[in-house]
């Protein structure tokens, strides 16, 4: 897969968790137009309320990058995990894999949801470069990031971030991140479960090499 192809599928991850709520029954059927911050829920509309590891369906999503040409340069299964049931704020890792192409690699990629009541669509939105200072146990690391301010979600240029904080995952470490003068993560990371453990089956990216 070329270079142009992954910053085209990175970029597409913002704007497909920018563009869609991730799953909130309630809201939804509700057609709630509020930004107050409704209960997080499982695939089953299950208010969740304590912070947990939850596997959304998996989705299929087209890819454009900006070269000439109307075509789809690729289109992308993608698989979710989703940190729910903190106050505010959501960890999402995703796992993409290249429709037709067993060449492909795949990797495991990350987001972070700043603030789950931004999570309406903009007609326009902008993308920002920005700073922030990400601790994961006692190690803290200074890390830029891709920001779309007008639904808060942001994602690592570094494509070890994603490795670090499903390694953190798995330890139950603490997570904080700060960035433009706020805290937006401060919390431990819950214990792993059937959901975390059902993602590793089904993301190729965190599957042993053969050999």
């Amino acid at each position: 897969m070329s270079q142009s192809n992954m910053a085209s599928l990175t970029i597409a991850v913002v704007l497909a968790l920018s563009a869609i709520s991730l799953p909130n029954a309630s809201a939804q059927e509700n057609q709630v137009t509020s930004t107050e911050i409704m209960p997080d829920t499982n695939i089953q509309g299950i208010v969740i309320d304590e912070a947990t590891w939850v596997l959304e369906r998996s989705r299929r999503m087209s890819v454009d990058s900006s070269d000439a040409g109307s075509g789809t340069d690729f289109v992308a299964d993608q698989q979710w995990l989703v940190l729910k049931g903190t106050p505010k704020s959501a960890i999402t890792f995703s796992c993409q894999q290249i429709v037709g192409d067993e060449n492909a690699q795949t990797r495991l990629q990350i987001a972070f949801d700043l603030d789950k009541s931004q999570d309406e669509a903009k007609e326009k939105m902008l993308l920002r470069h920005v700073t922030g200072q990400l601790t994961l146990g006692d190690k803290r690391k200074s890390e830029r990031f891709v920001w779309n301010p007008g639904t808060m979600k942001m994602v690592p240029h570094s494509r070890n971030v994603a490795r670090r904080v499903f390694n953190a995952a798995i330890r139950g470490e603490h997570i904080k991140l700060k960035t433009r003068g706020e805290t937006y993560f401060d919390i431990t990371l819950p214990e792993i479960n059937q959901d975390f453990r059902d993602f590793v089956k089904v993301c190729p990216a965190l599957q042993p090499k053969p050999g």
